[in-house]
């Protein structure tokens, strides 16, 4: 984790800051807008908030968490896990604009359950799914 820490410290247009159990990372994005990652200390999970800068509201929020499963295990869950972060704020400072795609959930007697929304970023003149846990199409698991 260290390794990655200070990677990401070299970055100018990141704000890293270390609390007590997290690192909280600040980038700031296209049409006023920025994205907060927060990586616990102690465990193999981050956290990704897309906020307005004018109003600071939540336009979309999502979490990942990496576990010991078919071809993750002891020795590579961490290696995983800190690419997984890379690869994400690779995208975000790559892209230029975001859309949300919200996705209808099912509907029971009037109401909507399981309602999600996407953030998609134009990154080389296309829209592109980003998510947290996706891996590099190149990248081998070691």
């Amino acid at each position: 984790m260290n390794e990655l820490i200070q990677n990401l410290k070299s970055i100018s247009d990141l704000n890293l800051e270390e609390g007590d159990s997290s690192w909280e990372i600040k980038i700031p994005f296209a049409r006023e807008s920025y994205f907060e990652l927060t990586i616990p200390k102690d465990v193999n999970e981050w956290f990704v908030s897309f906020f307005s800068s004018e109003t600071n509201d939540k336009i979309w929020s999502d979490w990942v968490d990496w576990y010991i499963s078919g071809e993750i295990n002891k020795e590579n869950v961490r290696i995983c896990f800190q690419r997984d972060i890379e690869y994400f704020i690779e995208r975000v400072l790559a892209a230029t604009d975001y859309r949300i795609v919200n996705n209808p959930g099912f509907k029971f007697f009037g109401k909507e359950f399981f309602k999600t929304s996407d953030l998609e970023l134009f990154i080389n003149k296309e829209w592109i799914l980003v998510e947290p846990g996706e891996l590099p199409e190149d990248f081998e698991i070691p």
